[in-house]
């Protein structure tokens, strides 16, 4: 039997532009899992696990990482069409499970315009 559990969060960024730049500034800081050119849009993904059990850890370590973009990379961001902040989970077959993310942080990652999905990704045996 498995508990329902914290997995990670992954950044996942939509643009009209290239955004190679903000991929640049940090890399080598977080692990990139995607960048590129998909139809009309660049997309940019990345994941942090940071080893943690709840998520607001890990989601502050994305806004500190955030903030030591550069402006140039600072105005990109605020150009583009996506931001989110996505919340894995293990849906577990037993208990339940629930954590806690604090209106300041919340207030944070609303004022740097993204949108926060959770995922729930089935047990595998």
């Amino acid at each position: 039997m498995e508990t329902p559990n914290f997995i990670n969060v992954d950044l996942e960024l939509s643009s009209e532009n290239d955004l190679s730049l903000i991929a640049n500034e940090l890399k080598g800081r977080i692990f990139i899992l995607d960048e590129g050119f998909s139809g009309s849009e660049f997309s940019l993904r990345f994941e942090c696990s940071l080893n943690e059990t709840q998520p607001e850890p890990v989601l502050k370590e994305f806004i500190k990482l955030i903030r030591t973009l550069s402006n140039e990379a600072m105005a990109l961001l605020g150009s583009t069409t996506q931001k989110i902040v996505d919340i894995g989970f293990d849906s577990g077959n037993q208990y339940q499970f629930a954590t806690r993310i604090s209106n300041t942080l919340l207030n944070e990652l609303s004022s740097l315009g993204f949108e926060i999905v959770i995922t729930i990704y089935p047990i595998t045996e």
